[in-house]
């Protein structure tokens, strides 16, 4: 039997609307064309998110973070500070991480900014998640990950458990004082920090820091050689001056 041309036209505006459909749930699934289009690799070293120490930070990484973690707030050009007691604990214990908190905060006693972005999170129990701040620091360019910060209370045992089941038993730095426990691991050159300390209303705070330890040597890097570049250009203008 022959095809009327009403058929047709069903068929075909059937066709059509399978198209739209289809469509409009490859627009509608949750990524975007960069983030579909992006390849594939399984996260290096220490992740967060999937965010790992070659993560480039683009308008759909922050996208991602944001669903996770719900909304942000961005500061770019800031201070960088790889302690986290502010005693000895760094020069003791990480003197490589020490070397580097000196070169970044150089010359001493001044407020040193850096090309960085920032990203922080203070939602993310919205979202049901442990944790009551997320500080993210990249450098400007090439735009990878130098630090990142987690702070919680109450759930930290449970994440420090997550931890130990994925990366393994922690090392120990044994303090003189039982408020205060260090626990950490190293991949590579980066490190993996957990303090666990008493706050000043003798709550236990849980802090989390991951140090992406090769991405900062190389924005100390190249912070001295463009500093090299602007001494030489005065060098040679003085020299022009007379």
């Amino acid at each position: 039997m022959k095809s009327t041309p009403s058929c047709r036209g069903r068929r075909f505006g059937l066709i059509l609307a399978l198209i739209m459909l289809l469509a409009l749930s490859g627009a509608c699934s949750g990524h975007s064309d960069e983030e579909r289009t992006a390849p594939k690799t399984p996260p290096q070293g220490f992740t967060f998110f999937d965010l790992d120490d070659n993560t480039v930070l683009t308008d759909a990484v922050r996208s991602r973070l944001s669903r996770h973690l719900g909304s942000d707030s961005i500061t770019q050009k800031t201070t960088l500070d790889l302690n986290f007691d502010g005693d000895d604990l760094l020069q003791t214990h990480f003197p490589e991480l020490h070397r580097l908190n000196k070169g970044l905060n150089w010359p001493p006693l001044e407020r040193v900014e850096h090309d960085t972005v920032r990203l922080m999170y203070r939602f993310a129990r919205r979202n049901n998640l442990p944790f009551s701040y997320v500080e993210l620091t990249f450098a400007a360019e090439p735009r990878t990950p130098l630090l990142i910060k987690i702070e919680t209370q109450a759930d930290g045992d449970a994440v420090l458990k997550g931890l130990i089941d994925k990366y393994g038993p922690a090392q120990e730095i044994p303090l003189a004082q039982d408020d205060r426990r260090v626990q950490y691991w190293r991949k590579k050159d980066d490190i993996f920090l957990v303090y666990i300390h008493r706050n000043r209303y003798a709550e236990i705070v849980y802090r989390f820091v991951i140090y992406y330890t090769d991405n900062l040597k190389q924005l100390l890097a190249d912070e001295q050689a463009r500093r090299e570049k602007r001494e030489d250009r005065r060098r040679k203008a003085g020299q022009t001056a007379f």
